[in-house]
């Protein structure tokens, strides 16, 4: 799960103003490190810089001074959320080494010039392409967006054609990919067959965008053109004039979901491009109310899990009739708790004590991944008077780790998976198959367990969660195709 962006503008000073806000932005998808490639289509130059950390002004003077030198016109971004490996997240020299764009500036067994950048969102299975692979750069970089640069070149200077190479991307390297990539006189993007992670363009005088969010256009007066369909490849020229052509119409499609429930600033628009995941995440909390009207009424006001839980529990406050009380907030404001594995107990949240001393509150969140997040905000908020705390948790379980982008944890580490390994509930290799009730019991049992270890001070007989389910994403979403390996074990076909 990372942030890419591609821009193609007439005049270096603006292309190059959006690039620095776009990595600002993008910071949010991939706090690990940044890079940018700066393009002039017209000499071919290009030139790449990678940074272990997040836009600071020390990245923004460098880029400026490259692209004022260069005269350049065409930009590529990338925003790095390391996923499989967290040895990257750890040591710096492999983060650097594995931080894109990825420059591939010769190759050294052809004997030739190969200056082409490529940047990538998602998670391909590398093994297969190293298998296509006949050319080898020596480059030391080792992640599959390495690969993927590599093997869309190859393909494209095999036939000379930029769609057939794409086509052959699509058709034969499995896994998830916004794929960006430039060798000097376009900028090209393309989406997998399956459309696993967001891609739109955007356009405004004089500068055409592709990005990972379209939120970023309504922050800086961008006009919306489209989502990129899975499949499908956009080139911008040089000159501002672009093409989309579907390649590949391949079904079932599968977008993750999660991006609409979790990863996306809630001004975006999903993955159809007709609708606001605002309103997606408005339409999970009305559902998750429906469910549980019956069972779940006796609570004073409705508390968010921030920032994520916000829209869940305004909707279903709504719903309810109950209120809706933000009163707690996070010491570090731009830090996305679901991207930082460990975070210091004591200085994750604070609270309002005076509002919610002696309350009945029902906490809303996106999800459960790894428990400890949700042990902690309860904690945070019993320690603040609180009477008793439930949990209204919007994503069904997750049992299962994503291979597609997402960086959930080992299976081990999944708080879901727990009920699998103890065989509380029945999974045969196939479709996880539990009633959702029952697993709101176990998992209730497993939290209080595990407050009573950390935190024996508090008494967490009160707490009580309550998860959604597949049928209430899809009764939500306004895309009836989705991945849903996550929370059924069944992956697309």
């Amino acid at each position: 799960m990372c942030g890419t962006a591609g821009i193609v503008c007439n005049d270096t000073r603006k292309g190059l103003d959006i690039l620095i806000k776009a990595g600002e932005y993008l910071k949010r998808r991939g706090p690990d490190s940044i890079g940018a490639g700066l393009v002039n289509p017209y000499t071919n130059t290009i030139i790449s810089r990678r940074y272990t950390k997040p836009i600071d002004e020390l990245f923004i003077r460098e880029i400026k001074g490259i692209a004022f030198d260069t005269r350049a016109t065409l930009f590529l971004l990338q925003t790095k959320y390391s996923t499989r490996t967290n040895v990257q997240k750890q040591d710096k020299e492999s983060l650097e080494l594995n931080a894109q764009p990825i420059h591939l500036w010769y190759d050294g067994l052809a004997g030739i010039v190969n200056d082409c950048l490529g940047v990538h969102n998602g998670e391909v299975e590398d093994d297969k392409i190293k298998d296509f692979l006949k050319i080898h750069s020596p480059m030391k970089a080792t992640v599959d967006s390495r690969y993927l640069t590599e093997i869309y070149f190859q393909k494209l200077s095999e036939s000379n054609d930029e769609w057939k190479a794409a086509e052959w991307v699509m058709n034969n390297v499995e896994g998830a990919f916004t794929f960006g990539f430039s060798e000097g006189d376009s900028l090209i993007f393309f989406k997998d067959k399956r459309g696993y992670r967001p891609l739109c363009i955007g356009e405004t005088d004089g500068l055409i965008m592709l990005t990972s969010e379209s939120g970023f256009f309504n922050d800086y007066n961008l006009d919306f053109i489209d989502e990129v369909k899975p499949g499908e490849m956009v080139k911008v020229d040089r000159d501002l004039r672009y093409e989309k052509r579907l390649l590949v119409d391949y079904s079932p499609k599968a977008p993750c979901a999660f991006e609409d429930i979790y990863f996306k600033d809630f001004i975006s628009r999903d993955f159809t491009g007709e609708h606001s995941v605002r309103e997606t995440r408005e339409r999970v909390g009305i559902e998750l109310y429906k469910f549980y009207k019956n069972e779940l009424d006796n609570f004073d006001f409705v508390v968010p899990v921030i920032e994520s839980g916000n829209t869940y529990g305004q909707a279903f406050a709504a719903a309810s009739g109950k209120m809706f009380k933000d009163v707690v907030r996070k010491p570090e404001r731009d830090v996305r708790y679901f991207l930082r594995a460990k975070v210091e107990k004591e200085h994750k949240y604070s609270v309002d004590d005076l509002i919610v001393r002696g309350k009945d509150i029902l906490a809303t969140d996106d999800s459960l991944v790894r428990g400890d997040t949700i042990v902690e905000f309860y904690a945070s908020l019993k320690k603040a008077g609180a009477k008793t705390v439930s949990f209204m948790i919007a994503w069904p379980p997750i049992f299962f780790t994503c291979n597609n982008g997402i960086d959930t944890p080992t299976r081990e580490e999944l708080y879901a998976h727990k009920l699998i390994e103890r065989d509380l509930i029945e999974y045969n290799g196939g479709e996880v198959k539990y009633d959702v009730h029952r697993v709101n019991d176990m998992i209730t049992g497993l939290l209080r367990d595990d407050i009573r270890q950390e935190c024996p001070e508090i008494n967490p007989n009160d707490l009580y969660v309550y998860y959604g389910t597949n049928e209430i994403l899809a009764e939500s979403l306004p895309y009836k195709q989705k991945c849903s390996l996550c929370h059924t074990g069944v992956p697309p076909k």
